[in-house]
């Protein structure tokens, strides 16, 4: 530890490496510091690990998805449906007959198609353009 320029020393204080009467700290003494410092030093470093395996647990099962209950289910056995009769296929001839009747009257008139009358549409626009090409065409 250094101390500035500006910085006193407080007399009581004894300097670092001293004991409180002032001498210097004997090899027993200074381990003995060691062993103080370490023992705190791991008590700290100790309760953050537990403070961090705790939040990491409580994120965990935070966010673990929540089983829901299944509903009741009544297990019903159904039995199959019964076998329809065997039944014998009809017999089909691939011959088919239609009748036709060419001599038919109806057939033969014109079927009578209207003419309408109806009027020429004009078509107008709201605003009349005297351009022939029709916009964005240019």
């Amino acid at each position: 530890m250094s101390l500035s320029e500006t910085e006193e020393l407080d007399p009581a204080t004894p300097p670092p490496g001293h004991n409180p009467a002032g001498t210097p700290l004997t090899e027993a003494e200074t381990a003995a510091d060691d062993r103080r410092d370490r023992l705190i030093g791991g008590g700290i470093s100790a309760s953050v690990h537990a403070l961090a395996i705790l939040g990491l647990t409580l994120v965990v099962t935070a966010t673990r998805e929540i089983e829901k209950e299944t509903p009741p289910v009544r297990v019903i056995t159904i039995h199959p449906p019964p076998q329809p009769p065997d039944t014998q296929p009809l017999e089909r001839t691939l011959e088919t007959k239609i009748g036709i009747n060419v001599d038919d009257p109806e057939a033969t008139n014109a079927t009578n198609v209207t003419q309408l009358d109806l009027p020429a549409e004009i078509t107008q626009r709201e605003t009349e353009v005297d351009s022939p090409v029709p916009k964005g065409r240019e």
